[in-house]
Order: structure tokens, then C-alpha cells, then sequence
């Protein structure tokens, strides 16, 4: 901490009865370190026991030399695998708290190799850092280290305790790197163990795989055990959604879910930030939403089928009010509805701004191509449950036939959707936010296909035309994302950066259209899609702080899905269950046990901070919780998220906990 560092070799090298044992004094004999390297058929092990004394704050790196001249492609789970991810040269190496698990892998493309560096005795301890604002080195006493690799030196990295660089999130906004050192109060000796190996990867998807699947294998995760069922947090989840149904002077009706869980109902959500934007919450509480993370018509549908007796007809009121005020002639709909101003709202270009995180600003008016898509299979799914209650539903089917047919009208030529769209089709395309006209600006393809293959199974006389459609859109998928082994661009309020659902949509997109019998390659390229977005799950219980609302919940990591790849897998959400299912299916459909597995870790650790009857974790009712937490810093100096919080103040995740949790409840039944 005061300045003096050293880069050296060993003092001495000795054969220990088939290990190699290398030792080195730094600081005068106050700092030891001991290398015990052994190896087999399979892998080199390397065990480095640090032993320093009292009063020396000590930080000891790791660098292994690659032939960097010869590695295409390096993958950190939760972090890296893209190659404009890596494109300057530099230290990219993150802290364990921030990754799925802490392996790196270099991928050569010209020997068909990858190479991976994994620790394997995994960190037990941690406590919040010593600094003041500003500090970039500072004491932290844990055995939390760091992983990742060097493009200008040609290396793979580890380290302990943590250190980032040359580009971080943690501290602040503007990447500042930093390094923290155990601060050695007691005499200290920790022994960290690393795993050195390679395999055959002819594509670069397949180094994905490998060291994925290595990760699981290491990590050996299990899901986490509750006092409720997993059936039971759905309809504590649907008890509180309930409570939000309401209907306006002028006879619109449904869900108010933007609130504070820990205020109430009544209580305007919280502001908060994503990408080191603050955005502002505060008019959100009268806005209804249909797709992405708020999803009126399928509570209606939730609680309809749950209690037709009491909700079909609230239900139907809800689904009536979209159908009548939020579908244009073009076919295309709204997706927000401002109850104050009682009108639509359009998510992208309105005039009132961008009350909610995810609004784009735009000179043209319109929606996303995401939220249209998942309202409209909201709708279809409606359409079903009131017609088998007796409903006529003819005007409902009209309206889902018609977004079908808007989207067939703006399909490009290469079979891709654009992010967003006004009502006249105009395509919303450029800037940062929403993509250029290539491969950016049309990540939202993926989430077009499933939609077209519900109405095709619903409306047999559009069934050739639909499927047709879904099948190009799966061949632009297949040709641009999987064949690239890059998925993007899949949330709306990170745009453009790496991220996990961007992996499960495209993954989703292809499974529709192998479940369809839609000819195709659509189950091996699911199979690849599926694997990067395994690398957004923690597969290790990552230590805690004391104190922190996350600490004192006792809450494990082992499930929880990371966002993109400027927070990775430190800061978590539980959107991964509205893949779930999908994920369960085409891991006993392809044989990959490891999709089942984490699809359950998923279910799992989706319900360990929901509020139950007895243990409502600060929240206002059952059934609530917070959109995430935080396992680790995030813009730490610029006020936004510290190791131990929970993050987002709403209280909507129930699409996610409900249908998507039953969803997968009854795909793990019927396998």
C-alpha cells in the first residue's frame, strides 16, 4: 500500500517426490509465498501459500504467459466473450465476486485449442473495504481474488486479494482500475489453489462450452433450500399482485406495479441506475406496462386461470382495455399506458419523456419490437384460457393476428426484425441506444420468433405464412449470433452491451423453432446459445458482508443470473426464470445435464429474499422483493450499488416468479 511492489522468479526450485516446489521472500523475508505445482494426464496444479507477517497490508499476483500473437479469443463468464470486449491492450481482470465463476480461457483459432486458468479452493470470507472516497488501492481483508488475462503482455491472470484493471465498474463511471491488499493485522497464511489446462475447441463455442461446463464441474452447485415450496412463493407472489389491480374513471383497467416493496402499494418507486445512468422513477407509479419486466396481460391471465370465479371477468376487463386502446390500425401496439394522463405511452420518442429506466429518446414515436412481441404472446395466451371459459373472443384474436401481420410487413429481406418501431413502421434504428442498421440494431429478432409460431399454432390459415417468416428469422439468427458466438443487446435498459438475455432469447427463438418441427439447425445452434448464457449464473456461494441487507438475509449467490457485462454476474436479477423452462427442455432434450442443473439453481434462488408469511425481509407485504442484489461493488463512488444491496425499488417481478416459475414447474414434471 505504500508503493513498493516486485516481479520476480522463484529463489529456489526443488523436486518434491513428483511436485516442483518453488519458494520466493519479498519485503526483506516479511512475505513468503510457496509453489507447489503438480500435474497429470488432465491438468497442472499450482497450490501458492502466502505466509506474511503482522503489519505488511500484502497483495500477491499470478501471470502465466500464453502466445498471445496466436489467442483469437478470450472468455470470462459474466464478463468476456466478445472480441470488441478486448480489442485494446490491457489488464482485463476481475474480481471473483463478479463472475459466474472465477476460470478464464484463451481461445487459439489456429491450433483449435483453448487454454484455461481456474481457481478452484474458492474464497470463504469477506468484509466491506477501508477507504475513503477517491482511494484506488486500499485495504480489504478476504480471500476474494481476481482472474482474467493481458493482451499487451500475453497472459492469463489471478490474484489475491482483489485488484481490477486497466478498465472498472466497481468504483466509479469512469472505469478507474484499483487494487486492494489484505491488511495483515495478525500474522496471515492463506493457501489458494489454481487449475492450469487445455482441450481440442475447433470453434470458439466450444471453448465456451468447456470451460463452462469445467466451472459447473469445480463449483458442484446446489440449489438452496427454503421453508416454503416453490408452488407456495407463486401464489404468495399472486396474493400480492392481486392488490394492484385497478381500474380508472374512465374504465381502464389493470395492474399498478411500479411501487417501493418496502413503502407499499400507495408508494412511488425509486429512482436507480443501470450503465451509470441515474434514471429517474418518480413518475412511474401510473404506468402499466405489457412486456419486458411489467406484464399486464399476463397477470390477468395468471389470475384467471389461478381463480376464474373471482378473475375472469377483472381479467378479461384488462385484456378488453388493450385490445380497445392499445392496438393502432397498423397492427401495431402500444406497450405502456399512462392511467394519470389516461392515455398510451409510447416507450420510445413520447413527449412526456423518459419516466421509466428503460424509455429511449428518439425523434420518432413507437415501441419495442420486445415488449409488442411478449404482450402479444400475453394475448394469445389469454385468448386461449377466456375461449375455453366461454368468451367470445373474436376481437382479441383480430388484434394478435394483426401484430402478426405488422411484423411480417417490416421484416427485412435477411429475415431480421429492428429493435423498435413506430405505428407507421417506421423503423427505429441508430444511435447508441437502439443499434446501427447491421448486426446491433437487430438483436431484437429473437424475441419476434416464438410470437409468430403462437399465432401460426392459434390461426391455422396463417400457419404456412408465419412459419416461414420465424424460419428466416431463425436462419438470420443462426448466420449473425451463433455463428459469430457473440449475443448482445438483449435487455432494454443496457443496450447494445453483452448480456445474458440476449443469449437465452436467441436460445428461446431456436428451441421454438425446433419444438415447431420447422427444418433447421435450430437445436445444436440453441445448444450453443444456451452455454453463454450459463456463464451468466454464479455457480459459487460467493462470501458476504456483514451488516448488509444482503448479509443479514444470508442470501447464497449460487442461481442468481447476472445482467450485462458492464455490471457481470456481481449484480443479479431473476429474468433467467422467464428462460427456465426453456433451458430444462433443451437439456433433456440435447442431453446437457448441466442446463438442468442450473435452470433448478435458477428456480431456487429466485424465492431467497421473497417476503413469506413470518419473514418478510423489510418488504411492505408477502409476496414482494426486491428486481435484484448486489454481490459486489457497482459505481460504488458515484452513489449507486455497494456489495450487499438489494437494487431497483420495484415491486414487479412477478411474471418472472410466476409464470415463469411454473412454467419451468411443468417442464421439470413432464421430463
Amino acid at each position: 500500500m505504500a508503493g513498493s511492489s516486485g516481479r520476480q522468479g522463484y529463489d529456489a526450485l526443488a523436486d518434491a517426490g513428483g511436485c516442483l516446489v518453488g519458494t520466493a521472500e519479498v519485503a526483506d523475508g516479511r512475505i513468503s509465498v510457496t509453489d507447489t505445482w503438480s500435474a497429470d494426464s488432465k491438468r497442472v496444479l499450482l497450490e501458492r501459500r502466502v505466509v506474511a507477517r503482522a503489519g505488511d497490508p500484502v497483495r500477491v499476483d499470478l501471470e502465466i504467459p500464453i502466445p498471445s500473437d496466436q489467442t483469437d479469443r478470450f472468455f470470462v463468464p459474466g464478463m468476456i466473450s466478445a472480441p470488441a470486449q478486448h480489442s485494446r491492450d490491457g489488464r482485463y481482470q476481475f474480481a471473483d465476486d463478479r463472475l459466474g465463476y472465477p476460470i478464464v480461457a484463451a481461445w487459439n483459432s489456429a491450433a483449435r485449442v483453448v487454454v484455461w486458468l481456474a481457481r478452484i479452493s474458492l474464497a470463504s470470507y469477506d468484509a466491506a473495504p477501508v477507504r475513503e472516497l477517491g482511494d484506488r488501492t486500499f485495504r480489504r481483508d478476504t480471500d476474494i481474488g481476481f482472474i482474467g488475462f493481458s493482451t499487451d503482455r500475453g497472459a492469463l491472470l489471478a490474484g489475491w486479494p482483489v485488484a481490477e484493471g486497466d478498465h472498472s465498474s466497481q468504483l466509479d463511471a469512469a472505469g478507474h482500475s484499483f487494487e486492494t491488499f489484505h491488511g495483515c493485522r495478525d500474522d496471515l497464511a492463506v493457501t489458494i489453489t489454481y487449475e492450469l489446462a487445455s482441450a481440442p475447441a475447433p470453434r470458439f463455442a466450444d471453448a465456451v462450452r468447456i470451460a463452462t461446463a469445467r466451472a459447473v464441474e469445480l463449483a458442484d452447485p446446489q440449489p438452496t433450500s427454503h421453508s416454503f415450496t416453490l408452488e407456495q412463493s407463486i401464489d404468495y407472489r399472486l396474493d400480492s399482485a392481486a392488490k394492484t389491480y385497478r381500474e380508472t374513471a374512465s374504465g381502464f383497467a389493470g395492474f399498478v406495479l411500479n411501487f417501493d416493496p418496502e413503502r407499499g402499494y400507495d408508494s412511488q418507486a425509486k429512482a436507480f441506475g443501470a450503465s451509470f445512468a441515474d434514471h429517474e422513477m418518480s413518475g412511474s407509479h401510473g404506468i402499466l406496462e405489457y412486456g419486458f419486466t411489467g406484464r399486464q396481460l399476463d397477470l390477468a391471465h395468471s389470475l384467471a386461470r389461478r381463480d376464474p370465479e373471482e378473475w375472469a371477468e377483472r381479467g378479461a376487463r384488462v385484456v378488453d382495455s388493450f385490445v380497445q386502446r392499445m392496438v393502432h390500425d397498423s397492427g401495431w401496439v402500444a406497450t405502456l399506458f399512462d392511467v394519470v394522463e389516461d392515455r398510451p405511452l409510447y416507450a420510445i420518442g413520447d413527449e412526456r419523456g423518459p419516466v421509466m429506466h428503460y424509455l429511449g429518446r428518439f425523434d420518432v414515436a413507437g415501441t419495442y419490437t420486445r415488449m409488442m412481441t411478449e404482450g402479444g404472446g400475453d394475448l394469445v395466451r389469454n385468448i386461449l384460457l377466456h375461449e375455453n371459459l366461454g368468451r367470445d373472443v373474436t376481437e382479441w384474436r383480430n388484434a394478435a393476428a394483426g401484430l402478426a401481420g405488422f411484423l411480417l410487413n417490416v421484416q427485412n429481406d435477411d429475415g431480421s426484425w429492428y429493435r423498435g418501431y413506430a405505428p407507421d413502421r417506421t423503423p427505429i434504428v441508430g444511435t447508441d441506444w437502439f443499434g446501427e442498421p447491421n448486426r446491433t440494431g437487430k438483436s431484437a429478432t429473437g424475441a419476434v420468433v416464438p410470437y409468430l409460431l403462437q399465432v401460426a399454432d392459434m390461426a391455422p390459415e396463417l400457419a404456412s405464412t408465419l412459419r416461414d417468416a420465424a424460419a428466416r428469422a431463425g436462419q438470420y439468427i443462426f448466420d449473425t449470433f451463433v455463428a459469430a458466438a457473440e449475443f448482445r443487446g438483449g435487455t432494454l435498459d443496457n443496450p447494445n452491451d453483452v448480456d445474458k438475455e440476449a443469449a437465452f432469447i436467441a436460445m428461446r427463438a431456436l428451441l421454438a423453432l425446433e419444438a415447431a418441427q420447422v427444418p433447421g439447425p435450430w437445436r445444436d445452434a440453441a445448444t450453443d446459445a444456451a452455454w453463454f448464457a450459463l456463464g451468466w449464473h454464479s455457480l459459487w456461494p460467493v462470501p458476504l458482508v456483514k451488516g448488509t441487507p444482503v448479509g443479514r438475509a444470508a442470501v447464497r449467490s449460487v442461481g442468481w443470473g447476472g445482467i450485462n457485462s458492464v455490471w457481470g454476474v456481481g449484480v443479479t436479477d431473476i429474468y433467467s426464470l422467464f428462460f427456465a423452462d426453456d433451458l430444462h427442455r433443451l437439456g433433456v432434450m440435447s442431453g446437457t445435464p448441466e442446463f438442468v442443473r442450473v435452470a433448478e439453481l435458477v428456480a431456487h434462488s429466485s424465492v431467497e429474499i421473497l417476503s413469506s408469511p413470518g419473514q418478510l425481509h423489510g418488504f411492505a407485504d408477502t409476496g414482494m422483493q426486491p428486481e435484484g442484489i448486489s454481490f459486489c461493488d457497482q459505481g460504488a463512488y458515484d452513489g449507486l450499488i455497494r456489495k450487499g444491496d438489494t437494487w431497483g425499488g420495484l415491486g414487479w417481478p412477478y411474471t418472472a416468479g410466476t409464470t415463469g416459475l411454473a412454467n419451468y414447474l411443468a417442464a421439470r414434471a413432464a421430463s
